[in-house]
């Protein structure tokens, strides 16, 4: 349906003379509330021919109407026909929003020619567009979805005490490849891993939940880091493809005998902060998976007992960027880290994530953000 708003009737009949041909109906309307009524009444209009110079309502009233509207409404094109001809008038109509300006009185050629083909192409343009945006509007909600399924995969922490856990976990996208699980190996024996899978975005969560269940199925077998890593690689080989690998540290913690066994493989160091304040980089690296046949693999085992925590973060920490350019760096966050050392537990992490978005100038990342906290709870 095609909306002619003129108020010479007719004016508004030599527009639907010249358009009869391109197969739509017509209703007309006088001025610009007339307009907003037609639209109102007819969710099918699906492009405006406008005049500007008209009573109670004019043209460019209803051009601020429009592009305030509801977006189903804005993608309706609007083809100004006016008698004002000066170049101030042309150009405030097309900052609002109109797609064309034809100047009146309208020639043979353009009322036979020029005007039914701007007006074709303007409707096919609209049509696309509201075709794009419905298609985003579908991914979007999609990506939604599986943002929560995500989600709900993440460890539930409460359940796996004597070992005190804390995270936070900002995905740049509805979707991320950052990961972190747990698994009870024993009363008093936890495994944790936490990975990062290159990328970010639907494909890099589908990897990322894809390494987390191959962890699941591996673990059971044997829970040793050396041997469970090496075997995820070997997995990974035929999966990944060429270009993607990803980062993490695997690590067991026995709270009886206040140890924790722990492999990295090409992932940031983690930090344990220790009685008192003092701060250790935990720098054994390896090579990170999915990529080589054979992978360096240093297993290590350190005392991990009460009043220690233990902290560890993706790259999408320490690579964010304040204002200037400047990124946070591992150095600038073992600051963050060290200056909330004595910081409840339970909220350490979102203390330390309020500070990384202080820094940065925005909760809006362009990495994913994920950090833990892991600590052993005083017996009750």
């Amino acid at each position: 349906m095609i909306l002619i708003v003129d108020d010479e009737a007719l004016n508004r009949k030599v527009i639907q003379w010249s358009l009869k041909d391109l197969g739509h109906e017509f209703v007309h309307a006088a001025n610009g509330q007339e307009a907003i009524d037609q639209v109102k009444a007819h969710e099918n209009v699906a492009l405006v021919v406008l005049d500007l110079m008209m009573p109670e309502m004019d043209g460019f009233a209803f051009l601020e109407w429009h592009r305030e509207a509801p977006v189903e409404v804005r993608e309706v094109p609007i083809v100004v026909n006016s008698a004002l001809s000066d170049m101030d008038s042309i150009k405030r109509a097309l900052k609002m929003g109109a797609y064309d300006y034809f100047t009146k009185p309208l020639s043979g050629d353009a009322l036979e020619v020029l005007l039914p083909t701007k007006v074709q192409n303007a409707i096919q343009s609209a049509a696309a567009a509201r075709s794009l945006r419905l298609h985003a509007e579908e991914m979007h909600a999609e990506l939604a979805s599986a943002m929560r399924f995500q989600t709900s995969m993440l460890p539930k922490a409460v359940d796996f005490a004597p070992l005190g856990v804390e995270y936070v976990y900002r995905p740049c996208s509805l979707v991320g490849g950052d990961f972190f699980d747990l698994y009870r190996l024993g009363e008093n024996v936890i495994g944790l891993i936490i990975g990062d899978v290159t990328g970010h975005g639907l494909k890099a969560g589908m990897m990322s939940l894809m390494v987390r269940s191959l962890f699941r199925e591996f673990i059971a077998r044997d829970a040793r880091p050396a041997v469970l890593i090496e075997e995820l690689n070997r997995a990974l080989l035929g999966v990944f493809d060429v270009g993607h690998y990803i980062t993490g540290v695997y690590g067991v913690f026995d709270i009886e005998a206040g140890t924790l066994r722990f492999a990295n493989f090409g992932h940031p160091s983690p930090y344990l902060m220790k009685n008192g304040g003092a701060m250790e980089s935990l720098e054994k690296r390896g090579h990170f998976l999915g990529i080589l046949d054979n992978v360096l693999i240093e297993e290590t085992e350190i005392a991990f007992g009460e009043h220690e925590r233990l902290v560890l973060y993706t790259d999408g920490v320490t690579e964010t960027a304040n204002p200037d350019g400047e990124e946070l760096t591992p150095e600038g966050f073992s600051k963050l880290v060290a200056a909330r050392g004595g910081d409840d537990p339970a909220t350490w992490c979102r203390g330390v994530l309020g500070d990384i978005i202080g820094f940065h100038g925005s909760e809006e990342f362009n990495d994913d953000i994920l950090l833990v906290s892991c600590w052993t709870r005083k017996s009750s």
